[in-house]
C-alpha cells in the first residue's frame, strides 16, 4: 500500500479503537463515580504522580529511536529488547524501595501500599514496548487498536466490579495490573516478532543519543501533567484534587486519547517524509486540520455545557467542578493542536527544539501555579494551564515555521473550517438552550434528554458546515458514499 493508504488506515484504526476505549472509558467512569468518593479518584491520581515520574525511564527515547530507524531495523529491535526489560525491572524494583519516601514527601501514608502495588507495571510495559513499537512503525494499527481494546474491555469489566464488592481506590488499582498485564500479552499475540538475544553498541549508542532530547521532554511532560496534581492536593485537598483530575482527564480528551494516538500515526508518516520538506509540509498542514476539526469544537461545547454535561453524566455531587472544567476545556484545545509539532520536529531529528519549547511552558507553569491556586483556588491552576499553553502553543508554531516553508495564512487556512463550524455549533447550542420548550419541558428538573437532543442537533449543525467548507471533507465524503 502507498504511504498515504497507510496513513489514512492508521488513522481510521486509531480512531476506531480511541472512540471504543473512550465509550467503555466514560462508561465505567461513570459507574465508578456513583460507587467511590472523590477522595480515591485523588488518592489514585497522587499514587500515579510516583508512578509516572518513574515511567519517564522506562524506554530513554529508545523506542522513538526505533520507529525513525530506516536501516538495521531487526538488529536495533533486538538491540532495544535487551535493554528495555532491564529497565523495568531497575525501576519496578527501587520504586517498591523508595514509596515509603514518596508518601511521606507528599504527606499521605496511604500512598505506601497502593504505589508498591503498582510498580509491577513497569515489568510488564516494558516488555511489550519493542513489539508495540514495530507495530506502530509498520503502521499496523489494526493489531495494535484490537490489543487495546481488549486490554480496555478486561479492565472496565474488572474495575466496576471490584468497585460494586466494595474494594474502594483498590478497585482501581487491582484493575490498573490487570489491563498491564493483558496488554503486554496482546502485544505478543499480535505481533509476528520474535527477538533473538544480539546486542549492538553502536546501535544502542545511537539511539541513546537521539533519544536523550526525547527522555528530557518526557520529563517535562511529566512535571506540567503532575506539578498541578501535587499542588491542588496539597494546598485545596483530595477533594478537589478529585474536582481537578476529572476535568483535567475530561478536557484533554482530544488531546490524550485521540491526538496522542494520532501521533503515533503522525510520527512514522512524517518520519518517512523527513527528507522532503513539501510533501512533509502538505501532511503537516493535514494534520493540523483534522486536529482542529476534533479538538476546537469538543472544547468549545464544553465551556458552553459545562453544568449540565457534569449533571447529567456524573452526578450533582461533581457540580463543583464546572469552572474549572470550563478553563480546562479551552486549555486542551491548545494541548490538542499543539500536538500537531512534535511529529515534525522528531521527524527532522529536532527533538531539542520540542524538549526547549517544554522547557518554556514548565518554566511558566511552575512560575505562577502556587500563588494562582492559593489565591483563585481550582480556577487559579486552570488559568495557568490555559496561559502556559497558549505561550507554548505559539512559539511552537513559530518553531515549526522555522523547520518547514509554512506561513501563518496556512495555519490559519487549516483552521478556519474548524472555527467557523464551531461558532454555528455554539450558536445552535444557545438558541436550543433558552428555547422555552427545552428549558421548562425537558431541561427542568431532569436535564438527560433535552441535553442530549440540543447536543445532538449543535454536533449535527457543526458536521453541515464543516461539509460546505472543507473541499476535503466533501471529496472523502463521496468516495465513501
Amino acid at each position: 500500500m502507498s504511504l498515504k493508504t497507510d496513513t489514512v488506515s492508521g488513522i481510521k484504526w486509531v480512531f476506531i479503537a480511541t472512540v471504543g476505549q473512550k465509550l467503555l472509558g466514560v462508561i465505567t467512569t461513570v459507574f465508578l463515580a456513583r460507587l467511590l468518593n472523590p477522595s480515591d479518584f485523588g488518592l489514585f491520581a497522587l499514587a500515579f504522580v510516583l508512578i509516572d515520574g518513574f515511567g519517564l525511564f522506562k524506554s530513554f527515547g529508545v523506542d522513538a529511536a526505533l520507529i525513525r530507524q530506516k536501516e538495521r531495523v531487526e538488529e536495533a529491535a533486538d538491540t532495544a529488547f535487551c535493554i528495555l526489560p532491564f529497565i523495568g525491572l531497575s525501576l519496578s524494583t527501587l520504586l517498591f524501595l523508595v514509596a515509603p519516601v514518596g508518601a511521606a514527601i507528599l504527606k499521605n501514608p496511604a500512598l505506601t501500599p497502593v504505589v508498591r502495588a503498582l510498580s509491577a507495571i513497569f515489568v510488564f510495559s516494558c516488555l511489550a514496548q519493542v513489539p508495540m513499537m514495530l507495530l506502530q512503525k509498520e503502521m499496523l494499527f489494526w493489531k495494535k487498536g484490537l490489543a487495546e481494546l481488549t486490554t480496555t474491555l478486561v479492565y472496565s469489566v474488572a474495575a466496576v466490579g471490584l468497585a460494586f464488592g466494595g474494594f474502594g481506590v483498590w478497585s482501581l488499582v487491582y484493575a490498573y495490573l490487570l489491563k498491564t498485564v493483558v496488554h503486554m500479552g496482546m502485544m505478543w499475540v499480535v505481533s509476528s516478532w520474535r527477538p533473538r538475544i544480539r546486542f549492538q553498541k553502536e546501535l544502542a549508542v545511537e539511539m541513546l543519543q537521539y533519544g536523550k532530547y526525547i527522555l528530557g521532554g518526557s520529563f517535562l511532560f511529566f512535571l506540567k501533567n503532575n506539578v498541578d496534581n501535587v499542588i491542588v492536593g496539597k494546598l485545596l485537598g483530595l477533594s478537589a484534587l478529585g474536582f481537578y483530575t476529572l476535568s483535567f482527564g475530561i478536557s484533554n480528551f482530544p488531546s490524550t486519547y485521540l491526538i496522542g494516538r494520532m501521533g503515533t500515526v503522525f510520527f512514522p508518516t512524517f518520519s518517512k517524509l523527513q527528507d522532503d520538506d513539501e510533501a512533509l509540509r502538505r501532511a503537516f498542514l493535514k494534520s493540523l486540520k483534522l486536529i482542529a476539526m476534533i479538538a476546537i469544537p469538543f472544547g468549545i461545547a464544553l465551556v458552553a455545557s459545562s453544568p449540565l454535561f457534569l449533571k447529567v453524566v456524573y452526578g450533582e455531587k461533581w457540580l463543583p467542578a464546572k469552572s474549572i472544567l470550563r478553563l480546562l476545556a479551552v486549555g486542551g484545545i491548545l494541548r490538542a493542536l499543539g500536538g500537531s509539532q512534535s511529529p515534525v520536529f522528531l521527524a527532522k531529528g529536532r527533538s531539542k527544539v520540542d524538549f526547549w519549547i517544554n522547557v518554556i511552558y514548565v518554566a511558566l507553569f511552575f512560575v505562577f501555579i502556587v500563588p494562582f491556586t492559593k489565591a483563585f483556588g481550582l480556577n487559579g491552576a486552570g488559568l495557568v494551564v490555559l496561559i502556559s499553553g497558549g505561550v507554548s502553543f505559539m512559539i511552537g508554531m513559530w518553531r515549526v515555521r522555522k523547520v518547514l516553508p509554512v506561513s501563518w495564512k496556512d495555519i490559519f487556512t487549516s483552521l478556519h473550517p474548524a472555527l467557523i463550524g464551531s461558532c454555528v455549533m455554539l450558536a445552535i447550542f444557545a438558541l436550543l438552550s433558552v428555547g422555552r420548550f427545552f428549558v421548562w419541558h425537558w431541561m427542568t428538573p431532569v436535564s438527560t434528554v433535552g441535553f442530549i437532543v440540543i447536543s445532538g442537533l449543535s454536533g449535527i449543525a457543526y458536521l453541515f458546515c464543516i461539509f460546505l467548507l472543507d473541499q476535503d471533507v466533501r471529496l472523502e465524503a463521496r468516495r465513501i458514499l
